[in-house]
């Protein structure tokens, strides 16, 4: 019997992602999801991990951030972001709407107790002095009803997007040229959303990039 005029390979040989979707790597993740870092670090007082897996396996790091804003010095606790059980959200996905991105517990009155109806956040991106900390408000002043989980992370996602249009326009300050914002660096596309928190007047998130 004559060979085959082509030689025959196996998936695994033709596979882009060795550890994407439909490898056993992917489907062990995401049936044994990591605890969520930020929580964690809420936890035992630990630093975010520098790196992390998203849910379909990419390889993200984490946002510097200066030593007074980091999990152990959060005046009260965190507001936690997962999706389908897993860790962080694609902020992307959240302003294409559509339910490209489900957001676990979106009805959880957020700041229930606090007693505020506004509060600010400042997005302490490295390499770039914000414009001016945002104020947000916490209590819908038609509804009077206080703001839900879903509600705080489309607004996030809002204020991300208007903070990566101006600062892709900047020059970012030398020595965090790795984190610069624009087409070239990093995109809109590579930001995900993992954790929000409140030290002492500010909120500030906890953000992780595409690596």
């Amino acid at each position: 019997m004559s060979q085959p005029p082509y030689n025959c390979v196996s998936p695994q040989q033709v596979m882009l992602n060795p550890n994407g979707a439909g490898s056993p790597g992917h489907y062990a993740r995401l049936q044994n999801p990591p605890q969520h870092p930020s929580l964690q670090a809420a936890v035992d007082q630990s630093e975010m991990p520098d790196t992390f897996y998203s849910v379909n396996a990419i390889r993200l790091r984490h946002l510097p951030r200066s030593n007074f804003h980091t999990p152990k010095h959060q005046t009260i606790p965190g507001i936690i972001f997962s999706s389908r059980g897993y860790p962080g959200i694609r902020v992307k996905d959240i302003l294409l709407g559509q339910g490209r991105a489900i957001v676990d517990s979106p009805h959880d009155f957020i700041f229930k107790g606090h007693g505020w109806r506004t509060t600010t956040l400042n997005l302490n991106y490295p390499g770039y002095n914000d414009p001016f900390p945002w104020r947000i408000d916490t209590v819908d002043s038609a509804t009077k009803t206080l703001m839900t989980r879903f509600q705080l992370v489309e607004k996030l996602c809002i204020l991300i997007r208007a903070f990566c249009s101006q600062a892709s326009k900047l020059t970012i300050q030398p020595g965090y040229e790795n984190w610069a914002l624009g087409e070239d660096n990093v995109r809109l596309g590579d930001i995900y959303l993992f954790s929000i928190h409140y030290y002492r007047n500010v909120w500030v998130p906890e953000i992780y990039v595409v690596e």
